[in-house]
């Protein structure tokens, strides 16, 4: 119910209404279910005022502010908004039967389910704004700017009057653009503006998608099922598959009430997220396969050879053998240990997880793996600081593996 207080000082005048506002911006105005019958609100500051249910019958509204109210249900129906600015207000279930709203700004309003029976629409402004399943029977649309509205075969255009439409707008001089038919001294034909906006709902059932740089077909069919799993009442299927060029266009089909504008910025998101899962998982993969190198080499015990001593007095052939021992005894397997944990230190996880991971506490610290000694000069296993690097290299891995699978779950729940 409307708050008794406001509905009292609204019915003062709007003069007063609007200088208690400009003190009270951040008051919430409730006037749900108030009668305002024939009252005059011109230029009234009701902006994200609380409307719903509100009867507005006959009202004059003509210059008043209602960006961003509650309407939902409310009935306007004679009422009158030229001018009125009703951008990103909420008229769902509205009725506005013989309502004026010629030059009203209705851009971003919700009109789902309107009655605009018969209301006077010429000079309005309804970009982006959602008429689905709205009636417009019998109104009239001359001179509207329907830049990138949403409407769907169930909205209801029959009877309706319009001499001449504009899909386009200059931000910069605010004014309506690319006007239809284009000659100015034309105007549509009885019938004609009719078949062109029923053929214009049916192509708003569609989707495009264009990819420039390839598809990833499997993280596509991904996100394509996530974005089903996500909106299971929109209909949304594969429609048909285009190649332009060095481009892949994929349309998409929906349902009559699916709101396209959400289901495409949520497939590209969702495919995006899955093009990095992928790489995540492939890069995770070289990790895995890197520890099962690191396991083995770790294992082998290592000798320590003097290349001087070794070398002294020898020929080519006593060096070269000399080297293949150094190299099968393992102080390469050091070096190789060395290598690896630098490029996945510095490259995989950096990139795979830039904010890098907890440290990891409970688990004890790795025995070092030991070998029979065989002379004086060997070194028994890898030495403890590079065990160490070793398991925490592991370790690193197992976390990648379960940080990827938790994102993976969490993009397909």
């Amino acid at each position: 119910m409307a708050n008794e207080e406001q509905l009292s000082l609204l019915k003062q005048g709007v003069e007063a209404w609007n200088s208690w506002r400009e003190e009270n911006l951040d008051v919430e105005i409730d006037l749900s279910s108030a009668d305002l019958r024939n009252a005059d609100l011109r230029d009234a500051d009701l902006r994200d005022a609380d409307l719903f249910n509100a009867d507005l019958f006959n009202a004059s509204l003509s210059n008043a502010s209602l960006s961003g109210a509650d309407l939902t249900n409310a009935n306007l129906r004679d009422a009158s908004l030229s001018n009125a600015d009703l951008s990103k207000a909420n008229l769902r279930f509205a009725s506005l039967r013989y309502a004026d709203l010629s030059k009203a700004n209705l851009s971003n309003a919700s009109l789902y389910e309107a009655k605009l029976f018969g209301a006077n629409l010429s000079n309005a402004d309804l970009r982006l704004s959602k008429a689905i399943r709205t009636n417009f029977m019998d109104a009239d649309l001359s001179g509207t700017c329907i830049t990138d509205w949403h409407i769907i075969r169930g909205t209801n255009f029959e009877c309706v009057k319009c001499s001449y439409i504009y899909l386009g707008y200059n931000l910069e001089q605010e004014k309506f653009t690319d006007r239809l038919p284009v000659n100015p001294d034309q105007e549509f034909k009885p019938g004609e503006f009719e078949e062109w906006i029923k053929d214009s709902a049916e192509a708003q059932q569609t989707i495009d998608l264009t990819f420039t740089e390839g598809i990833d077909w499997q993280a596509f069919s991904q996100s394509l099922q996530g974005v089903r799993q996500k909106y299971p009442d929109s209909g949304v299927g594969l429609q048909a598959i285009e190649e332009k060029g060095t481009a892949f266009v994929i349309r998409l089909k929906t349902s009559l009430d699916a709101d396209q504008g959400v289901i495409k910025s949520s497939q590209k998101e969702l495919y995006e997220t899955q093009l990095q899962l992928r790489e995540a998982q492939g890069e995770n993969r070289v990790l895995r396969e890197m520890s099962e190198v690191l396991e083995k080499l770790a294992s082998r015990p290592t000798t320590n050879v003097d290349f001087n001593r070794e070398t002294q007095g020898s020929d080519k052939s006593n060096l070269l053998m000399t080297f293949l021992s150094w190299f099968q005894n393992g102080q390469a397997i050091i070096a190789i240990i060395a290598l690896v944990l630098g490029v996945a230190s510095t490259y995989f996880i950096p990139k795979m997880f830039p904010n890098g991971f907890p440290p990891v506490n409970s688990d004890p610290q790795p025995e070092v793996i030991q070998s029979a000694p065989s002379s004086p000069r060997t070194e028994i296993g890898i030495g403890k600081r590079m065990a160490q690097q070793v398991h925490q290299f592991l370790l690193t891995s197992e976390q990648a593996d379960r940080h990827v699978n938790a994102e993976s779950l969490k993009l397909n729940q």
